[in-house]
């Protein structure tokens, strides 16, 4: 099963908490794969070709830090 998440940051804003200026701002995606029990959360650039509650076949490569997503196909 698939979820989707974004991340935005950075920016300038005033006393009032309008954006002052644009520079800086940077949103993330991010897709959570469950599969065997436990669930992943990965930053990617195809979020929007992947729906919620997608299934499919995924190819990943983890170590001991980090899980990197490969492949996912519907």
């Amino acid at each position: 099963m698939l979820e989707r998440t974004v991340d935005t940051s950075g920016g300038e804003f005033t006393t009032d908490g309008t954006v002052a200026f644009n520079a800086g701002i940077i949103t993330e995606h991010f897709v959570s794969f469950e599969f065997d029990g436990r669930r992943e959360n990965v930053e990617v650039e195809l979020y929007n070709t992947l729906e919620k509650g997608d299934k499919g076949i995924l190819t990943y490569k983890e170590d001991d830090e980090e899980f990197f997503l490969v492949d996912f196909e519907r």
